[in-house]
């Protein structure tokens, strides 16, 4: 199957959250989201978007907290 990302977006960082969720996170000057996609249905399910000061990069979870580097 295959997924189709927003316009505009450039994949930073991908982990699994569980068996059905994938976070994703993409940078862009001013317009960098953190996005949980349901893998089964490969829809976006919440998006998160990102000060537009700050570009987004790679995220790792550590335990219950999602990290992601910015600059």
């Amino acid at each position: 199957e295959q997924f189709v990302l927003p316009s505009k977006r450039f994949i930073e960082g991908l982990e699994f959250i569980n068996s059905t969720h994938l976070l994703m996170s993409s940078g862009l000057t001013g317009n960098s989201h953190l996005d949980i996609i349901n893998i089964e249905t490969m829809k976006i399910e919440r998006t998160i978007a990102i000060e537009a000061k700050h570009f987004g990069e790679g995220i790792t979870i550590l335990k219950d907290t999602i990290y992601m580097l910015t600059y």
